[in-house]
C-alpha cells in the first residue's frame, strides 16, 4: 500500500484477455472500434454491440471470434441484452451519443447515456462480469490544468452533464452492489481513422491534399492524448482488479493549444502553414478554454502512463491519412 492508501497494481506490460469472452457496446465509435480491433488481434473472444446509427463494419476482419450485433440501448432491456449477449467476463461499455451538439437530440442523449448505462450495469449484474469499464470523458470536468479525480464534476453541455450523471452512476452501482465497475475519463483522444468533423481528421486531410482548412482561434488548450494509449488504459483497468469502484484520468498531463496541434501537423506534412485560417471558425458556445488532467492515479493503481508523445502520434496518425487517401 503506497503512503496515500492506494493499492498499486502489478506492472502489466502488455495487458490481454486471451480466451475470455468481452462485449463492446458502442463497438461502431471510434473507441469502440479500436477496441474490437485490439481485443480480436489479442485472441480474446467478441461480442461487437452497435447501435442503429453506426453499426461495427468488421472490414477487413476474420468474424469468426467477433460477433457483430445491431442493439439500440435507447429501448434495450436486460432480457434483450441476455439473449443476444448471452455469457460475457469483461465488458468495456464506451457507448454514447450527443457528442455534437449541433445534432443532438436530448432526450435520445439521456436515454442511451443514462438509460442504457443503467441496463449493461443490470446485465452486468445478471452475468456476474469480471469487470465493467465505462468510459466516460474528460469534460465532465471545469476548465483547469492537471485535474485530479477528486475535482467535482462541473460539465458544460448536455453530453456532459450525461456522462457525469453516468460516471456517478457506474461508481454507485459499484459500491452498492459489489459489482467491479470502473469509470475512465478520457481527455481528447485522436488518431487514425477519427470521425471527418474532427480537428486533426480535417488538419490531416487538409495538409496532405493542400487545401486552406477553418479552424477556430486556436487558443483552446487540451490534453491530447493517442488513441492506442487510450485502448491500453482500458484494458488495464479490466485485468486490475484494484480498479473496482475507481476513477481514472486517461491524461498526459500537459495542455496544448489547438493551434499548436494544428502547426504541428503542417509542419511534419512539410506542408505551408497559411493553410490554417486561424479565427475563421466560431468557437463553441460555453467551451472550456484551458483543461489537462493529471495522471497519476492511473500510473499508481494501473501502471498506465501516455507512452505516446504528441509528435509521434500525429505522425502516426499522417502516416495513416497518406495510405487512406
Amino acid at each position: 500500500m503506497n503512503p496515500n492508501g492506494r493499492s498499486k497494481a502489478k506492472y502489466v506490460k502488455k495487458p490481454e484477455l486471451k480466451g475470455r469472452t468481452a462485449l463492446v457496446t458502442g463497438a461502431g465509435g471510434y473507441l469502440g472500434s479500436w477496441m474490437v480491433d485490439k481485443l480480436h488481434g489479442s485472441g480474446a473472444t467478441c461480442v461487437a454491440m452497435a447501435g442503429p446509427v453506426r453499426p461495427w463494419s468488421g472490414e477487413g476482419q476474420k468474424r469468426d471470434e467477433v460477433t457483430a450485433l445491431q442493439v439500440d440501448l435507447a429501448t434495450a432491456s436486460v432480457d434483450t441484452l441476455l439473449r443476444e449477449c448471452g455469457q460475457v467476463d469483461h465488458i468495456f461499455h464506451m457507448a454514447a451519443v450527443g457528442v455534437s451538439q449541433a445534432t443532438a437530440d436530448f432526450e435520445q442523449v439521456a436515454r442511451v447515456n443514462l438509460g442504457g448505462l443503467m441496463t449493461v450495469l443490470a446485465y452486468a449484474r445478471e452475468v456476474k462480469a469480471k469487470s465493467v469499464v465505462v468510459t466516460g470523458s474528460g469534460f465532465e470536468y471545469p476548465s483547469g490544468r492537471r485535474i485530479e479525480e477528486i475535482t467535482s464534476p462541473d460539465p458544460q453541455a448536455f453530453y456532459a452533464v450525461t456522462k457525469a450523471a453516468g460516471s456517478m452512476t457506474a461508481i454507485a452501482f459499484a459500491q452498492m452492489f459489489g459489482l467491479p465497475v470502473s469509470v475512465l475519463r478520457p481527455f481528447v483522444v485522436y488518431g487514425p481513422g477519427e470521425a471527418a468533423h474532427r480537428l486533426v481528421t480535417q488538419v490531416c486531410r487538409a495538409v496532405l491534399s493542400g487545401q486552406p482548412v477553418d479552424i477556430t482561434s486556436g487558443e483552446q488548450l487540451r490534453d491530447w492524448i493517442f488513441v492506442e494509449d487510450a485502448i491500453d488504459a482500458h484494458l488495464r483497468a479490466a485485468i486490475i482488479p484494484a480498479s473496482a469502484g475507481q476513477v481514472f484520468n486517461v491524461a498526459s498531463g500537459q495542455a496544448v493549444s489547438v493551434r499548436r496541434v494544428a502547426e504541428l501537423i503542417a509542419d511534419l506534412a512539410g506542408a505551408d502553414r497559411s493553410l490554417l485560417r486561424f479565427g475563421a471558425r466560431a468557437g463553441r458556445a460555453q467551451e472550456i478554454c484551458e483543461q489537462s488532467g493529471c495522471p497519476k492515479k492511473a500510473m499508481e493503481i494501473l501502471g498506465w502512463t501516455a507512452t505516446t508523445s504528441l509528435e509521434a502520434g500525429l505522425r502516426k496518425t499522417l502516416d495513416w491519412y497518406r495510405q487512406h487517401a
